[in-house]
């Protein structure tokens, strides 16, 4: 595909985004969700603000090349390059684009995505990403867009919804399209973890589902619970109504459900054997998980309708 076709402004700097000069030189090590990083910079502020970020969400960090050593050998290598070095061009010049969606396109055995504050090329286990060093939504935006396919190998799924842990410790997950109630309905719910509000990582080992934090950009004041899996007692389908109740829905609509909540904003390219494992995931999902559609009136109380234990 043509880079031409990319409606990003940014494809006037591919030519030398293709060949970057120089790499970054300031490495950390990590380990998120599972997944064993090389995390290197052009820019020691950035490594200051991504090591910040990375200790927030409760993620080891390394940051001697000894530890190296202890990573997995298809570990991902990532290269985070300041474009204001490199381009010399401002933060704001960067950033100013009308088009907020990430485009994606396939040169060179390489996967390119754009989007209005970063550029990423992958290849194999190496990924490069430009983007300024005084970032925010950049690294997340970044993360969002690698890491939900290596996340599957660990049988985990991001899904776009919202979760809170009941008083016995179990995680209910509240699923539905945009503008449904889904932050909504957790900001309501207090005196209990909220694990996130947008984002939720759900994963499954046997027949034991569990819910999480996800490393994927949240409100900061959910990132307390990164790093903690909790059981997954109930995923709800929310849909707005005049009155709170609960009702059963067939296995198939709940897959059918689940699967438009996926986070994996490259599926369309995938193989169809990743396709596979992904739709193989959602359906174990939901044969282990309680599943409903739950209606709700956001002024009245629901937490008993969820769990009887609340009655």
């Amino acid at each position: 595909m043509s880079h031409d076709l990319i409606k990003n402004s940014k494809k006037n700097y591919f030519t030398k985004l293709q060949n970057p000069k120089s790499f970054a030189t300031y490495p950390i090590y990590s380990r998120v969700h599972g997944i064993d990083l090389e995390i290197n910079f052009s820019n020691p502020a950035t490594r200051g603000w991504i090591m910040e970020m990375l200790s927030t969400y409760n993620c080891p960090i390394w940051e001697s090349k000894e530890f190296k050593k202890i990573l997995g050998p298809n570990h991902l290598v990532t290269n985070w390059i300041d474009v204001t070095e490199m381009l010399k061009v401002t933060p704001e010049e960067w950033c100013d684009d009308a088009n907020d969606d990430l485009e994606i396109i396939f040169t060179d055995e390489k996967e390119w995505a754009f989007q209005r504050d970063f550029v990423g090329a992958i290849s194999g286990n190496m990924i490069n990403i430009f983007c300024p060093s005084n970032f925010n939504d950049s690294f997340f935006n970044a993360v969002r867009w690698f890491l939900p396919r290596h996340l599957v190998d660990f049988n985990s799924l991001v899904m776009h919804s919202s979760a809170f842990v009941d008083k016995n410790g179990n995680a209910h997950l509240f699923v539905g399209p945009s503008g449904v109630g889904k932050t909504t309905t957790v900001t309501r719910i207090m005196g209990h973890e909220i694990l996130g509000d947008d984002m939720i990582l759900i994963s499954i080992d046997g027949k034991n589902v569990t819910a999480q934090t996800p490393v994927l950009g949240q409100n900061p004041r959910f990132a307390g619970c990164a790093g903690k899996q909790f059981p997954l007692k109930g995923i709800h389908f929310l849909q707005q109504g005049s009155k709170v109740q609960k009702k059963n829905i067939s296995s198939l609509e709940s897959m059918r459900r689940l699967s438009a909540s996926v986070l994996y904003p490259n599926w369309q390219f995938e193989n169809p054997e990743r396709l596979k494992k992904i739709s193989a995931l959602i359906k174990n999902f939901v044969a282990n998980t309680s599943c409903d559609e739950l209606t709700l009136d956001i002024s009245m109380p629901f937490l008993g309708v969820i769990d009887e234990s609340y009655n």
